[in-house]
């Protein structure tokens, strides 16, 4: 009994850590670019895994929020809602471990190191994100519990996202970048083959060379044109010879 009373607690402190931003707007404004910027890149981007492409983008997002990290620290400070102690000095090694993780992806992705595929992707990186920078912008929060809470419950985050992610259809963007068909490209193969099918019709009725296919698909020559080609065969030799003769 006492296990599952701990376990709640845990699970409740990891939900407060997700509703902290909307109780400091100084955090949401970073939070919200974290939260879009997942959206987009998991819905048309990664659904199918990380580019070495995507792992270097989201490896300039990490860098950034660190930097982030470290300015919330020193603004703090420099109000005196933050002492410099021994918390001070372990989110500063917090903060420069982010720096360290995003280098490090944008580094390894530009060698093409296959581990990016993993460490580089935008779920596992959200949720990093997510979890530590409350931790900077609320001190009570910055806690072993909260540790704790970020650890246990990561997987569950892991399954939910990839049960939204396999629930969601892919977005026809997959489809265009990997060269399959898409609507209008099957439009144009059926226009196509009316086509080949009128040429081919009317060659088997006689008309050998498709010329009754050719003006249903394009129209009848226009006036002049008809004109021109009457012309055309009242000067040909054979034609002259046996209207002389």
């Amino acid at each position: 009994m006492a296990f599952f009373e701990s376990l709640l607690a845990f699970f409740l402190t990891w939900i407060d850590i997700f509703i902290a931003p909307f109780r400091n707007l100084d955090m949401l404004w970073i939070i919200i670019p974290i939260y879009l910027n997942w959206f987009f890149a998991e819905l048309f981007q990664e659904k199918k895994g990380t580019s070495f492409g995507n792992a270097i983008s989201n490896g300039v997002v990490v860098l950034w929020v660190g930097i982030d990290w470290i300015r919330t620290l020193f603004k703090m400070v420099e109000a005196d809602i933050l002492a410099i102690n021994s918390d001070f000095w372990l989110k500063i090694g917090i903060a420069a471990c982010s720096l360290f993780y995003g280098l490090t992806v944008i580094i390894w992705g530009n060698q093409v190191k296959k581990v990016i595929h993993y460490i580089g992707r935008i779920r596992v990186i959200t949720y990093i994100l997510l979890m530590f920078t409350p931790l900077f912008y609320e001190p009570e929060l910055f806690t072993t519990s909260t540790y704790i809470a970020i650890l246990v419950f990561a997987p569950l985050f892991y399954f939910i996202v990839y049960l939204i992610d396999w629930a969601i259809p892919d977005p026809k963007v997959y489809a265009e970048d990997e060269g399959k068909p898409t609507d209008n490209f099957n439009s144009f193969n059926a226009s196509n083959d009316t086509m080949n099918n009128n040429f081919f019709n009317n060659a088997d009725k006689g008309d050998p060379f498709g010329q009754k296919g050719f003006d249903q698909n394009f129209g009848q020559p226009q006036a002049g044109q008809q004109g021109f080609n009457q012309q055309q065969n009242l000067n040909q030799p054979g034609f002259n010879f046996y209207k002389n003769h």
